[in-house]
């Protein structure tokens, strides 16, 4: 199987703890091939995937993931419509970026984009039309939601209750996240090529 880890920056314990809160022990970092713009511990491959190909055939990829990475990109419909080129049908891309109403979407100076939970609606096949100008790349939403995003501090048992409540309706719930003044927060859509 060839999985990606889209940006995957430096391989540390941080990063490997985060991704198997999200992914269980199933996360192995050997099983990915890791991709990013520079040269670093944990990058197999070297691609500025913002405006290049990335280095797959098309259909050979049977997983992606992406953690706080897409936030960094201007050009997001070209690193998207590759995605879905090397994605093998039934395959998945995972990504996690900050939400708009967290402070970290504003803290990093090298932030270029904005998430909701409705940002990739725009990439979802149901409700499409074949006009749509995205039309040969759209993917099946499997979820979106909200989550708290452990960046200096240590997830606890009230914070995953508060996910939860947050979760249940979650046009409701991201407009109460906006008021609140809390911990920081990302968003995690699971998307899978039809």
């Amino acid at each position: 199987m060839t999985k990606v880890d889209l940006g995957a920056g430096t391989l540390c314990q941080n990063k490997i703890d985060r991704y198997k809160r999200y992914m269980g022990e199933e996360y192995n970092p050997q099983d990915y091939i890791g991709v990013d713009c520079y040269e670093n511990n944990g990058i197999d491959e070297i691609c500025n995937f913002e405006t290049e190909r990335l280095p797959f055939d098309d259909d050979s990829v049977d997983a992606i993931i992406t953690m706080h990475t897409l936030e960094h990109i201007h050009n997001l419909v070209h690193i998207i419509k590759e995605c879905y080129r090397i994605l093998k049908s039934q395959a998945t891309l995972k990504i996690w970026v900050p939400h708009c109403h967290s402070t970290c979407a504003f803290s990093e100076m090298h932030h270029v984009r904005f998430f909701s939970l409705g940002t990739f609606d725009t990439f979802d096949i149901k409700g499409s039309n074949p006009k749509h100008p995205y039309q040969n790349f759209l993917f099946e939403k499997i979820a979106a939601k909200l989550q708290v995003c452990k960046m200096q501090f240590e997830i606890k048992w009230h914070d995953k209750i508060l996910e939860n409540l947050l979760n249940k309706k979650p046009a409701r719930g991201e407009r109460i996240l906006r008021g609140l003044p809390y911990k920081d927060w990302e968003v995690f859509y699971d998307l899978k090529k039809p």
